[in-house]
C-alpha cells in the first residue's frame, strides 16, 4: 500500500497550481456592438388578401354518364368554345370487327 510520502510530490503541485490561480481577477468585458446595415424604404402596391380555412361546396352539379362503350381517342374541342351541334366533340375508338361465324 503506497504511504502518504509517495503521494506528497503530488499533492504539493496540485496545491501550487490551484493557488497561482486565485490571484487573477475575473472582470466583465462587455463585447462590442453588433454590426447593423441600415436599407432605404421604398414604397410599392400591396395585394391585400384574406387567407380562411374552411369548406366549400358547389351550387350546382351534373352527372357524366357514357351512353356509348369504348375509349376515347380524339377530343376535338377546347375549354369555354361554343359547342356545334352538327361537329363532333368526341371521337372514340371504334370497336374491332368480327368474321361471321360459319356452321
Amino acid at each position: 500500500m503506497p504511504s502518504f510520502a509517495s503521494h506528497l510530490p503530488k499533492i504539493t503541485v496540485a496545491s501550487v497550481l490551484l493557488l497561482a490561480a486565485c490571484g487573477q481577477e475575473n472582470r466583465y468585458v462587455a463585447p462590442p456592438p453588433p454590426r447593423v446595415t441600415v436599407a432605404v424604404p421604398s414604397q410599392q402596391p400591396v395585394t391585400r388578401y384574406l387567407e380562411a380555412t374552411g369548406n366549400t361546396a358547389a351550387v350546382n352539379s351534373a352527372d357524366l354518364v357514357a351512353r356509348v362503350s369504348g375509349f376515347i381517342q380524339e377530343i376535338n374541342y377546347q375549354d369555354g368554345a361554343n359547342p356545334s351541334p352538327t361537329r363532333s366533340s368526341l371521337t372514340r375508338q371504334r370497336p374491332p370487327r368480327r368474321a361471321p361465324v360459319r356452321p
